[in-house]
């Protein structure tokens, strides 16, 4: 994966239809439509995103699932929320059990966090809990990051205003453990009902896996109400309905990626497991660098599923932000994405993939 910084750009804005300079290929692409001949000239700066001001994800929470958040990156703006109650990734077994394949506790860790009291999760201030609280857990590698500069960054994210809510279930040494992932999204479920009145997107980078019991959990969180976006688990196999069950669950939205001229690369998850396609290559969000965590301004350029996931699940947080669209079944909000979607333009498509390529602008 090749990877490039470059200077983070802001553009000072208000009002309600408007165009955000220097935004990337990515964000124009969803907002505008085909680059046609740009499509070669993505090195450049100077692609626009259109947007509307008014509809910015203001009172949604973003729950971004993986190593963790980099809460403290400018481009988040203090509305990203790190909090040790949402660190699964700290407690490993060390007993029999974990060497046990057959133990249905395997891997669980020994410690059942508390749930945080409606006070910790939004205060009167609209502040979400005590800034200490929210701000002792760090990001190990940085995808979850990457995620939520795609979704939420304020130079590179759709959901301008939405409250990012890092789950961190992988560790430092990039262990994830469906155990935690599964007592990660219990956790969301229980946060949800405390603060039922704010719509729930979860963006989770799916990790490969065969087990019944995460498209269980994901589906559990769908008929709670709670959005779920999933990008691509295995790069060495291409039909995702094969590597990870969880993308096909009911209700979730599984997302592969695209290049600037609108085509997969060959490594791109298809199947029908897929529900839209997003820019995921050569797309820029900003970045934690692990061995500069005092500079917290950084951006990064890089290809990668997850990227176009976060695209999604921004997109989608934006719209849940609509009055209208509040309390909108998350069937019907994944039927509302692919009906707003650029069909049939997703060049070199195996059969049997739906081809939906994302629109941001909210219908």
């Amino acid at each position: 994966m090749l990877w490039s910084l470059f200077a983070i750009i802001t553009s000072g804005v208000s009002g309600a239809i408007q165009q955000q300079p220097h935004a990337g290929w990515a964000l124009h692409r969803i907002s505008s439509g085909a680059l046609g001949k740009d499509a070669n000239a993505i090195e450049r700066h100077d692609f626009d995103y259109t947007y509307d001001d008014d509809v910015l994800g203001k009172g949604v929470r973003l729950y971004v699932m993986g190593d963790g958040v980099q809460c403290e990156h400018v481009d988040f703006g203090g509305r990203a929320l790190c909090n040790s109650n949402y660190d699964f990734a700290r407690t490993l077994l060390t007993t029999s059990s974990d060497s046990d394949s057959s133990s249905p506790s395997r891997g669980r860790s020994t410690h059942r966090r508390p749930r945080p009291t409606s006070a910790e999760l939004d205060d009167d201030d609209g502040n979400d809990g005590d800034e200490d609280d929210w701000n002792d857990v760090r990001p190990s590698e940085g995808k979850a990051t990457q995620i939520a500069g795609t979704a939420g960054g304020a130079t590179f994210g759709v959901c301008k205003q939405c409250t990012i809510v890092s789950v961190k279930v992988t560790g430092s040494s990039e262990i994830t453990r469906i155990s935690d992932v599964l007592d990660a999204m219990e956790m969301i479920a229980g946060t949800q009902n405390l603060v039922y009145w704010q719509p729930g997107v979860v963006v989770y980078p799916a990790v490969w896996s065969r087990t019944a019991a995460l498209p269980r959990a994901l589906e559990a969180l769908v008929r709670k109400g709670i959005h779920v976006v999933v990008s691509g688990a295995s790069p060495g196999e291409r039909d995702q309905c094969n590597s990870f069950l969880g993308m096909g669950a009911e209700g979730v939205i599984g997302t592969s990626f695209t290049r600037a001229n609108d085509t997969v690369l060959p490594w791109s998850h298809t199947g029908s497991c897929v529900s839209v396609f997003a820019p995921g290559a050569d797309v820029y969000t900003v970045w934690w660098a692990k061995d500069r965590p005092q500079e917290k301004d950084l951006a990064v350029r890089g290809t990668a599923p997850h990227l176009a996931a976060g695209l999604v699940a921004g997109t989608l947080a934006t719209w849940l932000s609509i009055e209208k669209y509040r309390l909108t079944k998350p069937d019907q909000m994944k039927a509302l994405i692919q009906r707003h979607a650029d069909a049939n333009v997703v060049g070199a498509l195996p059969s049997g993939t739906p081809n939906y390529l994302l629109r941001s602008l909210p219908p």
